[in-house]
């Protein structure tokens, strides 16, 4: 395939927005006929895979068309929703108008639109896979934190709508801070999106062994840990994995269970012992590693707590920090872990340091 070939598959230049527009709906018409879900698959990878060859216009246009398309057809969004969440992702990276708060946003609202529409009706395994593997793939943003200049901020602010300027005090500040932390805001934004997926998921599975999805999304969020460890100890991702821990239960259990008589009562009843033995084992190591990245990642909190006459100066997230502490604490009495035993071996362990 000669070079020319390669950039006329991979460019929209030649098509016209109004074309693409069309081919999209067509293709969607058609796949309700021939049932080829992969075909459409492809064409949304075509036209969707670059988002920056777009104007904000057309971006919103193209993003509400899919959203309206898998709403009309439930069948095509159960069978394509898997392959959706890379294609939508790049949606946030792309240069948007400056919005200072995230419900003022237009991008974002539209993406928890589809990833709505997804979690709610795609198939809940394959999803569940897909979310994990881009979950565990974000990282913290390599470049360095951008810059803006008073001029770019005067720009910025004379092209606000009159009524948004009269929203907000010190709009200059909230502007800079906007433009020079909205690559980590970018990934936190990501991470909530995905992560919330990962929750209805989990849920919608109807499986004799949750421990094999609970698993899968743990095993994501440490990668995470991992990948990303500047972002993943910031206070709203800690606390939206508090709250998945507190609030977790089995999923249901497929309807045929008791009747298909594939299992007899005694196995069914070892099965359920083990899943909920496996299941509490992976709600722990969550659990443990919550507690291990806060105290790492937030140790300064807590040494200035500890010794208030070191002088360390307030950080504006000490009050949330200990409010997800304590709220830990708490978790930590339901799994019935000995907080008092454990101190005491951390004691005795950091005496042969001294």
């Amino acid at each position: 395939m000669s070079d020319t070939e390669v950039e006329s598959l991979n460019t929209v230049s030649p098509l016209t927005f109004k074309e693409i527009v069309a081919n999209i709906k067509d293709c969607a018409a058609e796949t309700a006929q021939t049932q080829d879900f992969i075909g459409f698959s492809t064409v949304l990878d075509l036209y969707l895979h670059d988002w920056n060859v777009y104007s904000v216009e057309e971006r919103l246009a193209l993003m509400e068309l899919l959203c309206q398309i898998l709403d009309d057809d439930k069948e095509l969004l159960a069978e394509v929703a898997w392959d959706l969440p890379p294609l939508l992702l790049p949606f946030l990276d792309c240069e948007w108008p400056v919005r200072v708060a995230l419900k003022d946003t237009v991008e974002v609202p539209l993406v928890w639109k589809a990833f709505n529409l997804l979690a709610t009706y795609g198939n809940p395994k394959e999803l569940l896979l897909t979310c994990c593997e881009q979950l565990g793939q974000l990282a913290d943003p390599v470049e360095d934190a951008a810059t803006i200049d008073e001029a770019e901020i005067i720009e910025i602010e004379t092209n606000m709508d009159d009524w948004y300027k009269t929203q907000y005090n010190d709009l200059s500040y909230l502007i800079q801070d906007y433009v020079t932390d909205w690559s980590n805001r970018c990934v936190i934004i990501k991470f909530h999106t995905l992560f919330q997926c990962i929750k209805f998921c989990v849920q919608r599975v109807k499986t004799l062994y949750p421990s094999k999805f609970l698993s899968m999304a743990v095993s994501s969020i440490l990668n995470f840990f991992n990948s990303a460890e500047h972002i993943s100890g910031v206070i709203s991702v800690q606390r939206s994995l508090y709250i998945f821990l507190r609030d977790y239960i089995p999923p249901e259990i497929p309807d045929d269970t008791l009747t298909s008589g594939e299992n007899t009562p005694e196995e069914l009843a070892r099965i359920f012992d083990d899943e909920c033995y496996l299941q509490r084992k992976l709600i722990r190591l969550l659990f443990d590693s919550i507690v291990d990245k806060m105290a790492r990642d937030h140790h300064r909190v807590f040494i200035a707590k500890l010794l208030p006459k070191l002088g360390f100066p307030k950080m504006a997230s000490e009050e949330l920090f200990f409010e997800l502490i304590n709220r830990l604490l708490s978790l930590s009495l339901s799994l019935d872990i000995d907080l008092s035993g454990s101190l005491a071996i951390e004691i005795k362990e950091a005496a042969f340091l001294l």
